[in-house]
């Protein structure tokens, strides 16, 4: 009876995750698309992906790395109720609005160094222009940092809608972004897109879980939960930065090595090949993981051995 019941919550989540999913990609096409209408292959292109090289990247070790962390982590916290989930909330909101603040700041301080590594060769008219790229998309990774502590907690509690909406809202602002300040702004317009798509996801998210979990932010802080935290939380950030090295090994290489409109051409091409796993692949991990880590407390041991011989045996 738990099998199939978990059978059966399980694959309602992926159902109601996958269609938002979809809709979500088609309009990541849509922008993709008007994009590539707008800069094509072009130089100037090229400076935004560089430029937005490592805001991405962080932002996504920090959507693969928060949910592998914080959900397990509070399950043991409330298996040994060490402390309730307001408490746990106050105390991990705190520490990655610290986090991802300090690698904004960082980032704006050391811009023209970050570009220059991966573009030494640049000119100094486009190092200028990638470095003012950079300078607006730095709020993105604490923006998208946080939206990524907010789904988290939204996984934790079975909620995939809202999360799975926000990839539809930021694509739309991204949209309405280019259409209204193109003409005026250029290129700096897809950087402020995203910048400001970021804060309103931030906020969006943010609401429906502290509309749930209200934090107690002046009694709620526990220093002895930052430790376990955030040690696996980098622990699991160093796994998912190698393996997301690609886009930055790619990025570096097309940079010294091919012309003009190569990097452009390979993040259009790389979007391209991650929609039929962003449609299902991305979309089942993130409906089936909270129910899986339901069973990664002690007193559910047995219960998880038995959930994945079943797996095994078909």
């Amino acid at each position: 009876m738990n099998s199939r019941l978990a059978r059966q919550t399980t694959g309602g989540s992926f159902a109601g995750d996958n269609r938002t999913s979809v809709a979500g990609r088609l309009l990541g096409y849509a922008r993709e698309a008007m994009i590539a209408g707008y800069f094509g292959t072009s130089a100037t292109y090229d400076l935004f992906v560089l430029a937005f090289t490592i805001p991405e990247l962080i932002t996504f070790v920090a959507f693969a790395a928060i949910p592998t962390a914080l959900i397990p982590s509070l399950k043991k916290f409330s298996s040994d109720r060490a402390a309730d989930e307001a408490t746990v909330l106050s105390t991990s909101l705190i520490l990655f609005t610290l986090l991802f603040a300090a690698i904004s700041v960082l980032l704006f301080l050391f811009r023209g160094p970050v570009l220059y590594a991966f573009a030494p060769e640049l000119s100094a008219e486009s190092r200028v222009v990638g470095e003012r790229l950079l300078a607006i998309v730095c709020p993105f990774v604490f923006f998208r940092g946080l939206e990524a502590f907010f789904r988290s907690w939204l996984f934790e509690k079975k909620q995939f809608i809202v999360p799975a909406v926000s990839a539809m809202i930021v694509n739309v602002i991204l949209l309405v972004t280019l259409v209204v300040m193109y003409d005026r702004f250029r290129v700096d317009a897809l950087a402020w897109g995203w910048t400001i798509a970021s804060a309103m996801l931030a906020a969006f998210n943010g609401y429906f879980v502290l509309k749930a979990v209200k934090p107690t932010l002046l009694n709620g802080w526990r220093p002895q939960f930052v430790r376990p935290l955030l040690t696996f939380t980098l622990a699991v950030s160093v796994v998912e930065g190698i393996a997301l090295l690609y886009p930055v090994v790619d990025r570096y290489l097309a940079a010294a090595f091919l012309g003009e409109g190569q990097i452009a051409a390979l993040r259009y091409a790389t979007f391209l090949i991650h929609i039929p796993t962003g449609m299902f692949i991305v979309a089942f991990t993130q409906a089936s993981f909270p129910w899986i880590a339901d069973l990664s407390v002690e007193s559910e041991k047995a219960n998880l051995q038995r959930l994945y011989a079943r797996r095994w045996s078909g």
